[in-house]
C-alpha cells in the first residue's frame, strides 16, 4: 500500500528556497504573499490541475495551461526544458522544471504578467535560480501543497 501513495497523491509540487535572501526566501510563496485570497483562485486551480496531470500533462487527469520552453542557459552546453504554468484568467506565471522519474515539479520563479508577450529575461532568471540551487551544498525546497487545498 505504501508504494501506491505517491501515485495516488499525484506529483509533488516544490519551490526553491533561496539563501541568503531578504525575507523567507520562498521563490513563489513570497511573491504571492501580497495577493488577496480571492485573487489566488486561478493559481490554486492551475496548481491542482498540474499536480494531478503531471508533465507532460495527462489530459485524463487534468488540463493545466502549461507552456514548454527549451532554452540553453548561459555557460551551459546543453539545453534545459523549462515550463510556465499560466494561471489564466489571472496574471500569474509560474516557471518550473520537472523530474518525471521522481514525479517532482520544482518552481523557480513567479511573475505577475503585465503584457501578453513573455519577457525573455524571465527564462534567464530561471537559469540563474536553477544554477544557484544546484550549486548549494544543502539545497532547500519548500512544499506548495498549502496552495492546492
Amino acid at each position: 500500500m505504501k508504494g501506491n501513495l505517491p501515485a495516488a497523491a499525484g506529483w509533488q509540487l516544490l519551490e526553491v528556497v533561496r539563501r541568503p535572501d531578504v525575507g523567507r526566501g520562498f521563490v513563489v510563496s513570497d511573491e504571492l504573499q501580497a495577493e488577496p485570497v480571492g485573487a489566488l483562485r486561478h493559481v490554486r486551480r492551475e496548481l491542482r490541475a498540474l499536480r494531478a496531470a503531471g508533465i507532460p500533462p495527462d489530459s485524463a487527469l487534468g488540463a493545466p495551461d502549461v507552456e514548454r520552453i527549451v532554452f540553453t542557459c548561459p555557460d551551459d552546453r546543453s539545453s534545459t526544458t523549462f515550463y510556465v504554468l499560466k494561471c489564466k484568467p489571472g496574471h500569474w506565471r509560474l516557471y518550473f522544471v520537472a523530474d518525471a522519474n521522481k514525479r517532482r515539479i520544482t518552481f523557480l520563479f513567479a511573475v505577475a504578467k503585465k503584457t501578453q508577450r513573455r519577457d525573455t529575461d524571465d527564462v534567464k532568471k530561471c537559469c540563474a535560480r536553477l544554477k544557484e540551487y544546484e550549486a548549494q551544498t544543502n539545497p532547500v525546497l519548500g512544499s506548495l501543497d498549502y496552495l492546492c487545498s
